[in-house]
């Protein structure tokens, strides 16, 4: 009877230790960086073991989660501060180097001071996770602008690469200025990643179409270039 004891004792007790056994395991992924272990719950037990691998999987689960906002964070700030700061590096490069002609070096040292001063708001804005997380709900940096000049502003950072793959810009715009109101930051990162794209996926010589109109009360801003598919 004490043998036959002593051996159901050793087959519950290495069946109560599985679970936590896996746990061990899951945890130390979780340590290198890995957040997709999961503990299996074969049996469904509804006791205390149980209860702890439904807990352990909801933090997996949490820690998973966080660790893809996380990087989609990183990925967010490393795409958008990108073109600016290629833009302002090529300007800079370009007047020093000569490459601008001195009539035009005025034109581009505003183009330059105004990225300076939209990359220091975006790396404001992108460093508050709570503020990103409620900007859509934020109105509180709408305002009317010009909607038009913008567009002009961000081709212009365009133009040297524009013109080393010898991209025709073909600007559909209307006569008259169309003012909207809305986060001025908001629609240039907006417009910056449109153009970045067509730029970069053009073919060379091709033409970039860029169309500007207003409907009932909207305005669209269409861009469009001739290239391989995303």
């Amino acid at each position: 009877v004490l043998l036959l004891a002593l051996l159901i004792s050793l087959v519950y007790s290495r069946k109560m230790a599985e679970p936590l056994d896996e746990m061990a395991v899951a945890a130390r992924k979780f340590a290198h960086g890995d957040f997709s272990a999961r503990v299996k719950n074969e049996e469904q037990r509804t006791d205390e073991v149980g209860a702890l691998i439904d807990s352990f999987n909801e933090m997996a689960d949490s820690l998973e989660n966080s660790e893809a906002r996380r990087n989609a964070f990183i990925g967010n700030i490393s795409h958008e501060l990108r073109t600016p700061m290629t833009t302002i590096a090529g300007f800079a490069d370009g007047i020093l180097d000569g490459t601008i002609p001195k009539a035009d070096e005025e034109k581009y040292l505003v183009a330059i001071a105004d990225e300076t001063r939209r990359l220091a708001r975006l790396v404001r804005n992108m460093l508050d996770v709570s503020q990103l997380q409620a900007r859509v709900s934020d109105k509180s940096g709408r305002k009317d602008f010009d909607l038009t000049e913008l567009i002009l502003q961000t081709l212009l950072s365009f133009e040297q690469r524009a013109e080393e793959k010898k991209l025709d810009m073909d600007l559909q715009l209307p006569e008259d200025h169309i003012t909207v109101f809305a986060d001025p930051d908001s629609i240039t990162q907006v417009v910056y990643n449109l153009v970045d794209n067509a730029v970069k996926f053009a073919f060379e010589s091709s033409v970039i179409t860029v169309l500007l109109y207003k409907k009932s009360g909207k305005a669209y801003v269409s861009i469009k270039d001739r290239g391989e598919t995303i």
